[in-house]
C-alpha cells in the first residue's frame, strides 16, 4: 500500500510502498478516507513525543473499517469511523473516569508510537475507532476527534454551562486551567 513514511524524526516524509496491515487480536483495520494536517504533526515529526522510526504519521483520521481481529466487538466491517489519538487501556480508573491522558497503561500516540493514517490503511486497537454519526462527513469527522474532543473534555470536566457563549473569558480561563492540569 502507499504510505507517507518519516525515515527519522526531524526528516521529511516520503511516499513509500509498505506492506498492508493485518488485524491482529483486538485490532481493526480502517481504509483511510480523510486525514487532517495540523501543528501537532510538526511537534511529532521533531521527535518531541518520543516513538521510533521509520513511522507513518497521521492521527486526524476517518474512514471505513475493512477488517477486524479476534475478540473485536465494538466495530465491524463497513463501519464509518474516526480515530482517537491516545493509545489507552480504556479500563483503568483514570480511563473510566474520563481522564484518558492519565491512563495507567498509557501507550503513547497514534502516528508516533504506532503507525498512523497517512496511508491507504491503518491498523489500531479497536477501541481507538469511534463511530461517525449519521450526517457527518469523513472530512469533518477526521478533525473532530482531535480538535473538538479537547474542548468537549474541558467543558465536561469543568461543569461549564454548554449554552454559554463560545469564547467567553470565564470559560476560556477554565478551559486553559483544565488543559494544564489534565496534561500533568
Amino acid at each position: 500500500m502507499r504510505a507517507m513514511v518519516v525515515p527519522r524524526w526531524g526528516e521529511v516524509s516520503a511516499l513509500r510502498e509498505v506492506a498492508e496491515p493485518e488485524a491482529g487480536p483486538g485490532d481493526a483495520v480502517m481504509k483511510v478516507r480523510s486525514a487532517g494536517v495540523g501543528l501537532t504533526l510538526l511537534n511529532m515529526r521533531s521527535g518531541r513525543f518520543g516513538g521510533s522510526t521509520p513511522r507513518i504519521m497521521g492521527h486526524e483520521l476517518s474512514g471505513d473499517i475493512v477488517a477486524v481481529g479476534d475478540g473485536v466487538t465494538n466495530v465491524k466491517t463497513g463501519d464509518r469511523c474516526a480515530v482517537y489519538f491516545y493509545l489507552t487501556c480504556g479500563h483503568c480508573r483514570r480511563c473510566r473516569g474520563g481522564r484518558e491522558t492519565l491512563c495507567e497503561k498509557f501507550g503513547g500516540y497514534v502516528g508516533v508510537h504506532c503507525d498512523g493514517g497517512f496511508a491507504d490503511l491503518v491498523r489500531l486497537p479497536s477501541g481507538n475507532f469511534l463511530p461517525i454519526p449519521a450526517g457527518l462527513d469523513y472530512e469533518a469527522a477526521a478533525i473532530a476527534a482531535d480538535a473538538v474532543n479537547t474542548n468537549w473534555h474541558c467543558i465536561a470536566r469543568t461543569g461549564t454551562d454548554q449554552s454559554s457563549r463560545p469564547g467567553s473569558a470565564d470559560r476560556g480561563r477554565r478551559w486553559r486551567r483544565h488543559s494544564r492540569s489534565a496534561n500533568r
